[in-house]
């Protein structure tokens, strides 16, 4: 493979990020909340605060809700694209079911604070 060839890929792989921005965020988010539940286990573990254990959940939140604001700056008029050289399209209805899925995602955390392992539950979300 040819120098140019391979930056006429990445130049093209990169111009198609900005259409996965809410699910980046979302994976952004996964890696924040696991290795908060992390710390965080270890500090109730050592001092007993429980408060420490509601850090994943309100991180998780607002991963969600940046990701759902994401998703809703995809709405629009705008054509369908399609992305990574035809494996991906983006249009309006699917940046539609990303918003409702993290919105709803978001009310299901929201109502898991009371779990005693929320880790774990975060990690399946």
């Amino acid at each position: 493979m040819e120098t140019s060839d391979l930056a006429t890929r990445l130049a093209s792989v990169l111009q198609d990020m900005p259409g996965i921005l809410p699910e980046l965020a979302l994976t952004a988010t996964l890696l924040l909340v696991l290795l908060a539940d992390l710390v965080a286990g270890r500090g109730r573990a050592l001092t007993g605060d429980h408060a420490a254990g509601r850090l994943p959940g309100l991180m998780a939140v607002l991963g969600l809700l940046v990701s759902a604001g994401l998703a809703y700056a995809q709405l629009g008029d705008a054509p369908p694209r399609v992305l990574f050289q035809g494996m991906l399209t983006a249009d309006s209805l699917a940046a539609f079911f990303k918003l409702i899925f993290a919105l709803s995602t978001a009310l299901i955390v929201l109502a898991s604070f009371r779990i005693r392992h929320q880790g774990e539950l975060l990690s399946l979300l």
